[in-house]
């Protein structure tokens, strides 16, 4: 799964729309914690993001090629946000490539997928100021019929966007993603594609770090008491005795002992850096984990705070995040006048766009 490439799309509100775009554009406000600022002007901004007048205006003329019967929402949806991602291997042959030709590779994808979506690009930035190289596009929230790009988005056609990234970075031996529901039914282990949420990721890295640092000092401390016990040049008298010379005394030293005392240190040292050195590799790789999982949590409470404000749709996310909410704790929860007769309402079904 190292050598893949994935697409991953959300829908934006006008609001989430304006986040999104300073979050590409590394704007003051929305410069996150885990960049390396050093690094921002090494990012591309491939195609300039539309301001919120223009972008409005652009989905209300497309709108307008088909008979509404009432104006454009002030939550609705204006555009699609998309991610272009890597695996661990496919990373080091994208940093290889000249910021030229990985600008060229993110436009063909981002243009392609708009064309399958009969829609245009609005935005398109790359990131190079994170571990892993990536890229965000936007495109504009209505086709070119006039029709909400998102209610096209079903789950074949979100396969058919991984097949499309595959194919463009098919000649560095890049593929597409296998999918959740494929890997299952191959039978693969489910610590390959089941994770840690992004709060127990965080919570085991500090307590990984920690742990490491008392068995560094465990070591240095055990080292110190060797070294105590190093016996010190000892010296023996012996006295050579010939018929021509006078009595000689002469002191030799032994060297044996402290010789293996420094080997089994030695051996002792060489252990501990190998084992920190390998806590310090796993604690980049959970690293690089969270940073993921971040963009992840991210798209996903964009995707809520998009459908919030919807008379149908709102009612059933807040639902089913009580439903988890309580879930997660044993505690019953107190029952409120009118909840039997709510329990009791018909909800309808309205699928999400992803």
């Amino acid at each position: 799964m190292s050598m893949t490439v994935s697409i991953r799309v959300a829908s934006l509100t006008a609001a989430t729309a304006t986040g999104q775009a300073q979050h590409d554009l590394r704007t003051a406000k929305a410069i996150p914690n885990y960049i390396d600022q050093k690094r921002i002007n090494d990012n591309s901004i491939i195609v300039e993001p539309k301001t919120m007048p223009e972008l409005r205006s652009a989905c209300e003329e497309r709108r307008n090629l088909r008979d509404t019967q009432r104006k454009m929402k002030s939550n609705a949806t204006v555009a699609v946000a998309g991610i272009i991602t890597f695996g661990t291997k496919a990373q080091s042959v994208i940093r290889d490539l000249s910021y030229e030709k990985q600008n060229a590779l993110y436009r063909e994808t981002a243009e392609r997928i708009a064309a399958k979506l009969n829609t245009d690009v609005i935005s398109l930035v790359a990131h190079r100021d994170e571990y892993a190289p990536h890229a965000h596009f936007q495109l504009l929230g209505y086709d070119r019929e006039g029709l909400p790009v998102p209610r096209k988005i079903k789950k074949q056609v979100a396969r058919e966007l991984q097949d499309i990234a595959g194919e463009v970075y098919a000649e560095f031996g890049i593929n597409r993603g296998v999918s959740k529901e494929l890997r299952i039914e191959n039978g693969e282990d489910p610590s390959s594609y089941i994770h840690m949420s992004l709060t127990e990721l965080h919570g085991t890295i500090e307590p990984n770090i920690e742990k490491a640092r008392e068995t560094l000092q465990a070591a240095e401390a055990m080292l110190k008491i060797e070294q105590k016990k190093l016996p010190e040049i000892q010296f023996e008298d012996v006295e050579v005795k010939t018929g021509m010379f006078k009595t000689e005394t002469r002191k030799m030293v032994d060297n044996k002992k402290l010789w293996e005392y420094t080997t089994a240190v030695n051996n002792n040292m060489l252990s501990l850096t190998t084992r920190l050195q390998q806590t310090e590799h796993s604690r980049r790789v959970q690293e690089v984990r969270a940073i993921d999982l971040q963009h992840k949590l991210d798209l996903a409470n964009k995707r809520i705070k998009a459908y919030e404000g919807d008379k149908v749709v709102g009612p059933i996310i807040k639902q089913r995040v009580a439903e988890l909410n309580k879930l997660k704790s044993p505690a019953p929860e107190p029952k409120f006048a009118g909840s039997e007769r709510q329990s009791n309402a018909k909800a309808h079904h309205v699928p999400l766009p992803y």
